[in-house]
């Protein structure tokens, strides 16, 4: 997997200037509220319905085993943030297709897609590999991301997210679970997120 080559991240906040509320902070406010306020549009209604988004401390807080094992690779590539080379992940692993992988654009405010597992891609029916994530079509699917990447860069360390069902149109996913770890740079800081999403379909 490549080295992410870009500036660290220096912090983040609202579109306003205030800054996010941290993991547990959040995890103690309504859901709907708090990804609405992460959302790259201030004011924008961008969930529906509510889910679930806080730091993960062990791999035992984790449902799927898929995650779990992302957990422990990405815990095993330390001591601090791992650079995204140093995690192996070869591509005929089954985890591989799970992955995503995003580089940090400025002071934690936009991610660009340097990869996007062909699993992941074929779930959701999008693969944004190369572009922004605020460069996207305004959407609930897009407003989650950028929660889970925003809340993964600032506070520096691992998100899980979970939701009962999806809100892509047309997508009939359930039991949705993800993982997001930070990638650190050459500079320090984060400079890049790499993470595996496992949903089911009925």
């Amino acid at each position: 997997m490549a080295r992410l080559e870009v500036n660290p991240a220096r912090g983040a906040g609202f579109p306003d200037g205030k800054p996010l509320p941290s993991p547990r902070i959040a995890s103690r406010l309504n859901t709907n509220v708090v990804a609405a306020s992460y959302g790259c549009h201030q004011g924008e209604d961008i969930v529906e319905p509510a889910f679930t988004l806080g730091p993960v401390t062990s791999p035992a807080e984790l449902r799927a085993e898929p995650l779990r094992r992302l957990f422990l690779i990405w815990q095993a590539a330390g001591p601090g943030l791992p650079l995204g080379a140093s995690l192996s992940i070869p591509k005929t692993d089954p985890l591989h297709g799970l992955l995503w992988q995003f580089e940090v654009m400025g002071p934690c405010e936009d991610f660009r897609c340097v990869m996007m597992g062909e699993g992941t891609a074929r779930t959701y029916g999008i693969d944004p590999t190369g572009q922004p994530v605020t460069s996207l079509a305004r959407s609930p699917f897009v407003g989650r991301v950028i929660s889970i990447l925003r809340l993964t860069c600032r506070d520096m360390a691992p998100v899980r997210f979970a939701s009962e069902s999806s809100v892509i149109p047309g997508r009939d996913l359930y039991d949705i679970e993800a993982l997001s770890l930070p990638l650190g740079g050459p500079g320090g800081g984060v400079a890049g997120i790499i993470g595996a999403t496992v949903a089911r379909d009925r």
